[in-house]
């Protein structure tokens, strides 16, 4: 081994010849570790009386504040005092000293004080599908943006146009929030657009192309996609809803539109189609489309929201993706 001071390797280091240690070892006594100590179960902490029974504390302390909360929002609530349109009061500071009287609330927007009519129509000028009360000296009454004097210009962010084209006289948006009566012009001048075209640009389907009077917003055939995927909810009843969110009484009932929004649905989903086959990213995308290009085949694998789809996931789920 030369002049080292390290010890000769030997072969039969730890070989047990005759298995005395293994057999010892085996019939030895079994000894708990103290490193290695079983961990005290977690003990639940007590669940409270609210936990427990949440409704019971509702109904013993909060039922009666609640009720009244909801009456508060019946009647004029915190504004029960105001005389003057808080908008026409902040203009009054720059000069103008007409002051409306606040007979108009929104139920759409989240601060739902009481302004003028002329006020309710400058804050809505952006937003014409919210629904709006008046107040009749002893309770709200519906009331519509239309009736109050408000116009939708189309093709222009300034809703301004200097060549206006008059729209139908019937014309009506299908949105989350019901039917809604809209009276709106087409552009008119140098940058014309076809009028279908027009509405699509600010989020409404018509359901011609010619004449349009029926449209429905982006939102509701969203959420009416994504409902008949998922709660497999029937059209006629969910039309209904929107009636009842119109006029639960029935009075003055507009005219059924359910077919129409039948069509836009159906075009709605065949879009959404073409969208997910990838077609608007092809030049004539559409006009060149052949049979069954945007059929999904059980091995596809396209990218959705950015990641590859899981093995797991199948074709039924892959149906429920609208985006």
């Amino acid at each position: 081994m030369g002049d080292r001071w390290a010890p000769e390797d030997d072969m039969e280091i730890f070989l047990d010849e005759t298995d005395a240690g293994f057999y010892e070892e085996l019939t030895g006594e079994v000894y708990e570790s103290r490193v290695f100590q079983q961990a005290n179960p977690t003990q639940k902490g007590k669940r409270s009386r609210t936990k427990k029974r949440p409704h019971i504390i509702w109904k013993n302390l909060h039922q009666g504040q609640y009720l009244d909360e909801i009456l508060h929002h019946e009647g004029r609530g915190d504004y029960q005092w105001e005389t003057a349109c808080p908008d026409c009061v902040s203009r009054s500071r720059d000069g103008l000293s007409m002051l409306g009287v606040p007979t108009y609330r929104c139920c759409n927007c989240f601060l739902n004080d009481l302004t003028c009519k002329l006020c309710c129509v400058q804050r809505h000028c952006h937003e014409p599908l919210h629904r709006i009360e008046c107040w009749n000296g002893e309770w709200f009454e519906h009331s519509s943006l239309k009736d109050i004097g408000l116009h939708v210009q189309l093709n222009h962010t300034s809703m301004q146009c200097c060549l206006p084209v008059p729209g139908h006289q019937e014309f009506k948006v299908l949105h989350g929030s019901g039917i809604h009566h809209v009276v709106l012009d087409y552009c008119g001048c140098k940058r014309q657009l076809p009028k279908h075209v027009q509405l699509l640009r600010r989020g409404w389907f018509p359901a011609s192309q010619r004449v349009p009077r029926t449209t429905t917003s982006f939102q509701l055939l969203e959420f009416l996609h994504l409902l008949s995927l998922c709660a497999k909810t029937p059209l006629y009843d969910f039309y209904r809803t929107l009636e009842k969110l119109t006029t639960n009484t029935r009075i003055n009932m507009p005219k059924s539109r359910n077919k129409a929004l039948m069509c836009m649905l159906l075009q709605w989903r065949h879009l959404k189609m073409l969208k997910r086959g990838g077609r608007g990213h092809v030049e004539n995308g559409v006009e060149t489309m052949q049979l069954l290009m945007c059929s999904v085949t059980a091995s596809d694998k396209r990218l959705v929201g950015g990641n590859d789809l899981q093995p797991t996931l199948n074709l039924s789920q892959l149906n429920t993706i609208t985006n």
